[in-house]
């Protein structure tokens, strides 16, 4: 709960330095109105499947369901080269899956960051929302365009 905590409070901190911020108050709002509680991820590069990923790089995600098409998220990546692409994939921890949402990648590699919310078929929707640990965030770039990050989805407490 605590590591939940940590996550959170820092990417809240990140986004409102990286303008994001709006993207938090949407979210929070939706929440109010009746929106799940949100799941998060750690992203490594050592998570990412198959290897080889970026192995200095690290950041965290946040993800929100606010309605039956509409997700929500934040990403801080620090230490990979500009990424080029964010995904929601389905899969379990340690394998690699399809893309089933795409986001917005993070604006650079040190200390990149992105947030936004965008829409996806209420059935995958409805799929994040049962059982997030069977969805992962990961994030890629040139220099490893199969994901230089990955984080499996945890919901909150």
């Amino acid at each position: 709960m605590i590591r939940r905590r940590t996550i959170l409070t820092g990417l809240a901190v990140a986004a409102a330095a990286s303008g994001a911020s709006a993207a938090f108050a949407l979210v929070a709002e939706d929440h109010a109105a009746g929106g799940s509680k949100p799941a998060f991820a750690h992203l490594l590069g050592s998570s990412e499947v198959p290897a080889p990923a970026d192995a200095d790089g690290r950041g965290a995600a946040s993800i929100q369901v606010v309605s039956a098409t509409k997700v929500c998220f934040t990403i801080i990546n620090n230490g990979i080269a500009k990424p080029n692409q964010a995904h929601i994939h389905q899969g379990a921890k340690g394998v690699a899956g399809p893309v089933v949402v795409i986001l917005k990648q993070p604006s650079t590699g040190t200390a990149g960051t992105s947030a936004g919310c965008v829409t996806a078929s209420a059935s995958v929707v409805s799929a994040i929302v049962g059982k997030p640990g069977n969805f992962y965030v990961n994030v890629h770039n040139g220099s490893y365009p199969a994901g230089a990050l990955r984080g499996q989805l945890s919901a909150a407490k």
